[in-house]
């Protein structure tokens, strides 16, 4: 099983997802009255390609997560790459391009409804944290400007627990819940923040802290997969 079909199945499993008919795309089962307001959101993991470039447009606000591995953007003529464990905003009817995704790349796509708006929800975060004023105002008007916004996650040290658990809300939403913030993802963004992890987008030198053996570590402590994924001296899977 390489690391694609593995981090597919992770995220297949973390969702518990409903598989829309006939197409790749799933939607979140409904979720608990703690969440209720929440937006719904759907769910597509990008396909490697390595030939072609993915060319979207936003019909709602969308969140990019990488997984794993390394991709490049492209929006508004500029380029600026990804890696495991960064995320990237996009605001609604933003068009951006993917370029060809290779083997080990796992990127999530999560399709906000119309109604999430990022400005909104960090002033809802800003309202139970006062120390991040300042950064809330940077990040929203670098938003309202660029139409995305970026963070470096693994800057967090703690980001192996809470970014790879992003979504549990959406599957278990009373295993985490305070009465300030009752959302995972409020959790994340709140951590993103006060760890200073926005990056200026026109300073995105972004570098992973993740490697082979920490992705396999972390699916052999939290998944019993009846597979075997061993690593040859260049690292690569057998």
């Amino acid at each position: 099983m390489d690391q694609t079909t593995i981090g597919e199945y992770i995220f297949k499993q973390l969702m518990m997802q409903e598989q829309l008919p006939g197409k790749d795309d799933f939607v979140l089962k409904t979720m608990s009255k703690i969440s209720a307001k929440s937006p719904r959101m759907t769910v597509k993991i990008e396909k490697i390609d390595g030939q072609r470039e993915h060319h979207h447009q936003t019909d709602g606000p969308e969140i990019l997560f990488v997984f794993s591995g390394k991709m490049v953007f492209k929006t508004f003529n500029k380029e600026f790459p990804l890696t495991s464990g960064n995320f990237i905003f996009f605001d609604q009817e933003t068009e951006y391009t993917l370029l060809p995704l290779h083997w080990g790349d796992v990127l999530v796509r999560i399709n906000m409804d119309a109604s999430f708006e990022l400005k909104n929800f960090l002033e809802n975060v800003y309202n139970t944290r006062l120390s991040v004023t300042s950064l809330l105002n940077k990040i929203i008007s670098a938003y309202g400007k660029d139409h995305y916004v970026i963070f470096n996650a693994p800057k967090v040290d703690n980001s192996s627990y809470v970014i790879d658990r992003v979504l549990i809300e959406y599957v278990e939403p009373k295993l985490l819940y305070c009465d300030k913030v009752s959302h995972l993802l409020a959790i994340l963004v709140l951590s993103l923040l006060e760890n200073d992890c926005y990056v200026d987008a026109g300073n995105v030198n972004l570098q992973s802290k993740y490697q082979i053996s920490d992705f396999t570590n972390y699916i052999e402590k939290n998944f019993h997969l009846n597979c075997q994924v061993k690593c040859n001296t260049n690292g690569l899977f057998l």
